[in-house]
């Protein structure tokens, strides 16, 4: 099974240790993601994801055969310590290092994303249901008494959107992913 863009807001901030075998310095300012955008595979060999911050930074990380690649915009890389020179020569490229690790982004793996969704579906006492079309296609919404929402495939039963408080979690897109590809060698530097 396959998750296609999951926005979701996440609340743990992603370490600068993961490009500090790329020159990145781990004593500097990382701060919490505003959104992370997560689509792959559940078995996480070969996902996307794509994190935006506050201030215009963003960071992308590919995992393709078991290898990590990080790619950040210049606010990024200035933000974890690099010269500006640096950032921006980093910048053009995707970044791969020893700790560019597929495990060191575990917690934003689909498999991850999906179990914290199906968590925090679990922490939510849902107090009322209907039935419902979106898109033409027959759904269930499920309300609780804070207003968050769940709306169910009916055909599938897999969540297709939930609604809570100010966060939108869109996932209307299962299995409509393809296979993420490796940057070509010359879009690769090692750090």
């Amino acid at each position: 099974m396959k998750l296609r863009p999951l926005v979701l807001v996440v609340g743990a901030a992603l370490s600068v240790t993961l490009v500090a075998g790329c020159g990145g310095s781990s004593s500097s300012g990382a701060s919490v993601p505003k959104t992370t955008s997560v689509e792959g595979q559940f078995d996480d060999s070969n996902y996307q994801l794509a994190n935006s911050y506050a201030g215009g930074a963003s960071l992308n990380v590919l995992i393709v055969d078991q290898k990590g690649y990080v790619k950040g915009n210049v606010t990024y890389w200035t933000g974890v310590g690099l010269p500006n020179d640096d950032a921006t020569a980093i910048s053009q490229k995707w970044a791969q290092g020893n700790s560019t690790r597929p495990e060191a982004f575990a917690e934003y793996s689909p498999s991850k994303v999906r179990d914290q969704l199906v968590s925090d579906l679990n922490a939510t006492t849902f107090t009322s249901s209907d039935s419902i079309t979106v898109d033409n296609k027959a759904a269930y919404r499920l309300q609780s008494a804070t207003g968050t929402q769940l709306v169910i495939d009916a055909e599938t039963m897999l969540p297709s959107a939930m609604k809570s408080q100010n966060k939108t979690y869109d996932m209307s897109q299962w299995n409509a992913v393809s296979a993420k590809v490796a940057p070509p060698t010359s879009q690769v530097t090692t750090g």
